[in-house]
């Protein structure tokens, strides 16, 4: 039975991605040779900067060392991305291009707007795909905490401590009552009654 053996994407013109910017880009410069002439230096060169800023933070972000930086500006080609669509939007709006004839390239727009955040959440890092601790079950050492004065209520304060005075001599001492003596300064009530006892 034959390895199935996994393509190598050896520079950034093999990764799919980039190759529908790229498509995106001729399709974008041939929409925009039918807008006004006014529009030249305005909604006309926004849209071509835009798109072609797409492919091209692809490319550098590829070619830069770590994956960290990769994921950077695959974020910043996906807002590139949001910015075409805008500005497609204000054209359409303007009337300078049917709505009809830019459905094509929404649904272009729309699918590598799919594909860039699929491609920025794989390089994410370990630690990022790991749900926050919030989350997360607390471990049998955190389960098992003592409980302390503060968080005790009171009546079980209170019969705990009357466990543990069953096997305390001090705690004995100091819960039984005092004997039964006569003192001068006991009034005379008392001293006939503990008399009579």
């Amino acid at each position: 039975m034959p390895k199935s053996t996994a393509t190598r994407i050896g520079s950034y013109r093999d990764l799919d991605v980039w190759q529908l910017a790229m498509d995106i880009v001729i399709e974008i410069y041939r929409v925009t040779r039918a807008f006004p002439a006014e529009e030249r230096f305005g909604l006309i060169a926004q849209l071509r900067r835009a798109a072609v800023a797409i492919p091209s933070n692809i490319a550098e972000g590829h070619n830069r060392l770590g994956s960290g930086e990769f994921r950077r500006f695959v974020s910043i080609a996906r807002g590139s991305v949001a910015e075409v669509e805008t500005q497609i939007t204000v054209a359409v709006a303007l009337g300078f291009v049917g709505a009809d004839e830019v459905a094509s390239l929404s649904s272009q727009l729309d699918r590598l707007s799919k594909m860039l955040f699929g491609l920025y959440r794989r390089l994410a890092p370990d630690a990022a795909r790991r749900p926050p601790p919030a989350a997360r079950r607390p471990s049998p050492v955190a389960r098992r905490q003592p409980l302390t004065d503060s968080a005790t209520p009171p009546s079980a304060r209170s019969d705990s401590h009357a466990a543990r005075a069953r096997g305390c001599l001090t705690c004995q001492s100091r819960s039984a009552p005092p004997p039964s003596r006569q003192s001068q300064w006991d009034p005379p009530a008392k001293r006939r009654a503990a008399a009579t006892a």
